[in-house]
C-alpha cells in the first residue's frame, strides 16, 4: 500500500503546482509530511524484510579482535565518545562466525549506546578468553536499561526509544544466536552491560 500512496501524494504535488489556490501552502505542507512518513514506515519495512531473511551467514575462522577495531574505527568522528578496549595481549582470539554479521552486531550495539547517552560519553569493550569460550563485556555509561525489559530487550517491534524501529538488539540477538552464542544483559553501576559468549575453536 506504500507505493499507490506515494504515487496519489506525487500526483497531489504535480496539481499544486499548477494550483494557484488560497490552501495551496496548506497542502504543499501536507504532501511534504505525507511523503516523510511514507520514507519512515518503508524503512521500517525494509528492516522487518531484512530481519526475517537474515542470510546464513559465511563461516570462517576470524579474529575476534580484529572485527572489534575494524567497528570502532567507523566511528572515528564521534569526538564526544571515547572507546576502550581490554583484552590480553599474546594470546589467540580467534572464533568461527561471519565477518559481516558480527561487524552488525557490534555497530547496533555501539548505535544503540550512542543513541542511550546521547553520543556523548565512554563505550568500553573487554574480550576475555576463559576455559570454555570467549567473552565480550560491551558496557556504555548511559541510563540503564530499566529491569522490567530486560526479558523483552531481544524482542522485534519492541522501541525503547523515539529514535529507530526496534529491531537492532532483535537482529543482534537472531545474529548471536546463528553463531551458536548466547547473549545477555545486565545493569552496572554507571550503565549497561551487554555479555556475549562465543564458543571456542
Amino acid at each position: 500500500p506504500l507505493t499507490p500512496m506515494k504515487l496519489s501524494i506525487q500526483h497531489l504535488g504535480r496539481a499544486l503546482e499548477i494550483s494557484k489556490g488560497e490552501n495551496r501552502d496548506t497542502l504543499k505542507d501536507f504532501q511534504e509530511k505525507m511523503l516523510q512518513q511514507i520514507r519512515i514506515l518503508t524503512e521500517i519495512a525494509d528492516e522487518f524484510s531484512n530481519y526475517a531473511e537474515l542470510p546464513k551467514g559465511k563461516m570462517q575462522e576470524l579474529d575476534l579482535i580484529e572485527i572489534i577495531h575494524k567497528i570502532i574505527n567507523l566511528f572515528k568522528h564521534e569526538e564526544k565518545v571515547k572507546f576502550n578496549v581490554n583484552y590480553q595481549k599474546n594470546i589467540s582470539f580467534g572464533l568461527i562466525g561471519d565477518e559481516n554479521q558480527l561487524i552488525r552486531v557490534f555497530n547496533n550495539l555501539i548505535q544503540n549506546s550512542l543513541q542511550a547517552m546521547n553520543s556523548k560519553g565512554f563505550i568500553e569493550i573487554n574480550c576475555i578468553k576463559t576455559k570454555v569460550n570467549l567473552e565480550v563485556h560491551f558496557k556504555d555509561n548511559g541510563p540503564g536499561i530499566p529491569l522490567e525489559i530486560h526479558q523483552k530487550i531481544f524482542e522485534p517491534k519492541f522501541p525503547t526509544k523515539s529514535k529507530g524501529k526496534g529491531l537492532g538488539l532483535a537482529l543482534v540477538w537472531q545474529i548471536i544466536s546463528k553463531h551458536n552464542a548466547k547473549i545477555s544483559i545486565s545493569n552496572h553501576s554507571q550503565g549497561a552491560q551487554f555479555i556475549i559468549s562465543f564458543n571456542l575453536l
